[in-house]
């Protein structure tokens, strides 16, 4: 609708400066600071310091602290859309609008955030490497999708934007249950916590060729650390909210690899373990009728751990020349399936929250290089 339609711009220039040095023959600081200015948000600064020693040449510790800044992105701040069903409508209001602040709403603030990690570097035996390192990131005021509203407030705040939202579509009655409104806001501040390994040897079968074996773990949690209360005195996140925010990633993540090379030939497998992803799913067209639309009731869905593998086969007939035929899931693993009281209507399938297996399955490929 032309009230969608708008013009906004903002300035932005920054400088920053990174010094590196060895006060101690074994030790290697690095310090960097950032400033910038927006001419809608002000001047903000970050830094970083960072520090690696090393024993030997196969052991080593280090060490990051860093804070961060993020600006709302214009249109966090000023898109809006309208889409009507056969019996309701939905919305998203401008950050910054009337129709955001009747449903508790205020202007965006930037992110800030806080880090730190450590870890240690180790060469047990010659050839074998190994990394761990532990970190933290505390995010505050996250922008995400909030300030969800709906029945007649809803209709009331579409209003105000100018759309004219039919009292009766398709011949029958528009359920103002049914119509929605929400907006981008500062909901909540986060807490994620885990710990990133890797590990690598080569094998060298001399003439039967070398096999490099690779692993790579990550195990994270993350945790609400503040909700924020919206204008009216209601929560910004609702439990489905808040699931998207701390449990639709996966907890853990395993890849192990393998790569075989031999004359011309070469070989790489890939295994991945994508953790486990819990989300809350909005009831659809057949729940119960004292839950349907309800922005307070969800049903909890489960995305149990999967496996996928890679495989890519390459052949060089030429120096320069390389063809491959190779597969990304090859055994065209999905994820679950939604029940039939989340699927919209039957339209959606798989949990699109749900940053696990990709919902596309398989995907096969032919492809040639050639360096120049």
């Amino acid at each position: 609708m032309p009230q969608n339609a708008g013009n906004w711009s903002r300035d932005v220039w920054a400088g920053y400066i990174d010094i590196e040095t060895h006060p101690v023959k074994k030790l290697d600081v690095d310090i960097a600071g950032r400033f910038e200015h927006y001419t809608d948000f002000g001047d903000t600064e970050s830094g970083k310091i960072a520090a690696r020693y090393d024993f030997t040449s196969r052991f080593g510790i280090r060490a990051t602290i860093s804070n961060g800044f993020r600006a709302p992105t214009l249109a966090e701040e000023h898109f809006s859309t309208l889409g009507i069903s056969p019996s309701g409508a939905s919305a998203l209001l401008p950050a910054n609008s009337a129709s955001a602040k009747l449903l508790g709403g205020s202007p965006l603030k930037p992110e800030r955030s806080t880090n730190a990690s450590g870890g240690f570097y180790v060469e047990p035996i010659k050839g074998l490497h190994v990394t761990a390192d532990v970190y933290q990131i505390n995010l505050r005021d996250r922008i995400v999708g909030s300030g969800n509203y709906n029945g007649p407030l809803a209709l009331q705040a579409i209003s105000m934007m100018g759309a004219d939202v039919p009292t009766a579509i398709g011949g029958g009655g528009l359920n103002t249950n049914n119509v929605t409104g929400n907006y981008f806001s500062n909901a909540a501040s986060t807490r994620t916590q885990g710990v990133d390994i890797t590990a690598d040897y080569r094998f060298d079968f001399h003439q039967n060729g070398l096999l490099d074996l690779n692993l790579g773990v990550d195990l994270n949690r993350t945790r609400l650390h503040h909700l924020r209360i919206d204008n009216n005195g209601n929560p910004l996140l609702s439990a489905q909210g808040i699931s998207y925010l701390t449990t639709a990633s996966p907890r853990s993540k395993i890849i192990l690899t393998a790569h075989w090379e031999i004359e011309k030939w070469d070989v790489t497998l890939r295994q991945t373990r994508w953790g486990q992803t819990t989300t809350m799913q909005t009831y659809q067209d057949q729940a119960p009728a004292s839950v349907r639309y309800s922005n307070k009731v969800f049903e909890q869905f489960v995305n149990t751990p999967r496996w996928t593998t890679d495989i890519e086969i390459g052949y060089r007939p030429l120096k320069r020349l390389r063809v491959a035929l190779g597969s990304n899931n090859i055994f065209n693993v999905r994820p679950r399936r939604l029940t039939p009281e989340t699927t919209i209507y039957g339209v959606a399938y798989y949990d699109k929250a749900s940053s696990q297996v990709p919902m596309f399955g398989g995907y096969y490929y032919l492809k040639g290089s050639y360096d120049f």
